[in-house]
Parts: C-alpha cells; sequence; structure tokens
C-alpha cells in the first residue's frame, strides 16, 4: 500500500483552514514520517534544550515529533509563497525594463 495524500482547504467564517491527510499502513506511516522528523532532528529542528538539560531523541514525545513535521512544512509553504512573490515582482520589473529599453532604443 502506497502512502495517499489527500487535501482540502475549508473557509467558515472568514477563516480558512488547509488541511492534509495522508493516509497508509501503520508500518509505512511510521517508517517514513518517523525518518523524515529523525532526520529534522539531527538538523536541529525542534526544542534541543540547553547545554545543561539537553533534550534527546529519545525524550520526545510522538507529539513533539509531530509538531516538528509540522513546523517544517508550514516554512516550506511560507517560503515557497515568498519565493513566488518575489519571482513575480521581478519579472513585473523585469518586463517594465525591458519595455522602458525598448522605447529607449
Amino acid at each position: 500500500m502506497s502512502i495517499i495524500m489527500t487535501g482540502s482547504i475549508t473557509v467558515k467564517n472568514g477563516n480558512a483552514t488547509l488541511k492534509f491527510e495522508y493516509s497508509s499502513s501503520t508500518e509505512k506511516m511510521n517508517n517514513r514520517a518517523g525518518d523524515a522528523v529523525h532526520e529534522l532532528w539531527d538538523r536541529g529542528q525542534g526544542n534541543h534544550g540547553t547545554e545543561e538539560e539537553p533534550i534527546e531523541w529519545d525524550d520526545l514525545s510522538v507529539q513533539d515529533k509531530v509538531d516538528i513535521l509540522d513546523e517544517y512544512i508550514n516554512t516550506v509553504i511560507k517560503n515557497m509563497a515568498k519565493q513566488y512573490h518575489g519571482s513575480a515582482a521581478a519579472k513585473a520589473g523585469r518586463d517594465v525594463a525591458e519595455a522602458e529599453f525598448d522605447d529607449r532604443y
């Protein structure tokens, strides 16, 4: 069984909820999500505590791990939105500059 993702947006009272849901066998989901969050943890994501009181991987709850994945996914979405806006602004500026160039020369 592969992992199936479904997404939805619900709008209610002026607020929108974006939801992604992944479905698969428990083993496959645990392997994929577990490995992904472990990689994020190894890269410094999540609360590692302090030097005096470090938090180790084995100390994390399932919710802590889900929170790390959620924060990462939110960051990816936000960064892609920023990239889109920057690219659109650059294209608009380039279009204006090219039109001015054509008019000038």
